[in-house]
């Protein structure tokens, strides 16, 4: 539940100012947690989808420009909940990658497979990693900047 209701304030944009030591995903659900459910809840009920939801998944579509948050209660059945623009226009949508990533391979660390999986998974993970050692990581302690000057935490 934790790590949903972190992933739908990220999805918010709201701005997070960092603070000396970094900030667990517990401080920022009971920092954020009852505004981001003032905001949101109305949209599941819409939806017909508890909140918080079992499942949550984003689907970002490069060409139509949109980012689609789907959600799905105990029965398992998902619904859109909200679709966010995707504002490109001046970089170019030929020009934007998104790299979605199990773990952040550029740490060393391995991603853990459950259950089972399918051959071309280790393949994936590869190309994956290759992908991502091309960008540098930053340390977790610098804060992250936004095009409006602000700081954001990560």
């Amino acid at each position: 539940m934790m790590n949903r209701s972190l992933s739908l304030l990220l999805l918010l944009g709201m701005t997070i100012t960092v603070n000396a030591r970094e900030k667990t995903t517990d401080d920022r659900v009971a920092q954020f947690g009852d505004a981001v459910q003032t905001r949101l809840a109305p949209l599941f009920v819409a939806a017909k989808v508890p909140y918080p939801p079992s499942k949550v998944t984003l689907i970002g579509l490069k060409e139509e420009r949109e980012l689609q948050l789907y959600a799905a209660g105990t029965n398992g059945q998902y619904r859109l909940i909200q679709s966010y623009p995707i504002l490109a226009a001046r970089t170019g949508l030929r020009n934007i990658n998104v790299i979605l990533s199990p773990v952040d391979f550029r740490d060393g660390k391995i991603a853990k497979p459950r259950g089972n999986t399918p051959q071309w998974l280790e393949g994936l993970y590869e190309t994956i990693k290759t992908e991502l050692s091309k960008y540098e990581k930053k340390n977790a302690s610098e804060p992250v900047h936004a095009v409006d000057g602000n700081t954001r935490a990560r």
